[in-house]
């Protein structure tokens, strides 16, 4: 299994804090082969970048921000089930350029 992250900048801040959280962080998992698939390793891997992205002090992100390809159902249900809400949904550029252009977004917010 691989994971990856990228940080990127916009400015928010958590409601009724004093901390300033201005960076939003994304990931992008690979579980591996088929026989790896339905035994709810990403939903673990997710989670736990999900923990450790909130235990950063240094990257004192607000969110985690993740777009999917539509048509993958099984990553879409993944985030769903860690919590994540779709926030949006248009035309980007996929990572497979045999994959369709039309991705959901969704959005995990740091927890109060």
């Amino acid at each position: 299994a691989a994971a990856s992250m990228a940080t990127s900048r916009a400015a928010s801040s958590s409601p009724g804090s004093t901390v300033r959280r201005s960076a939003s962080c994304s990931v992008d998992c690979l579980v591996g082969p088929v026989e790896a698939l339905g035994r709810g390793l990403g939903k673990r891997m997710i989670a736990a970048f999900a923990g450790e992205v909130w235990c950063d002090v240094e990257m004192n992100a607000s969110c985690i921000v993740v777009p999917t390809n539509a048509d993958n159902r099984a990553s879409w249900r993944t985030l769903e089930r860690v919590g994540f809400l779709r926030v949006a949904e248009g035309e980007l550029t996929p990572d497979n350029p045999l994959d369709d252009r039309w991705h959901f977004i969704y959005r995990l917010n740091r927890p109060a």
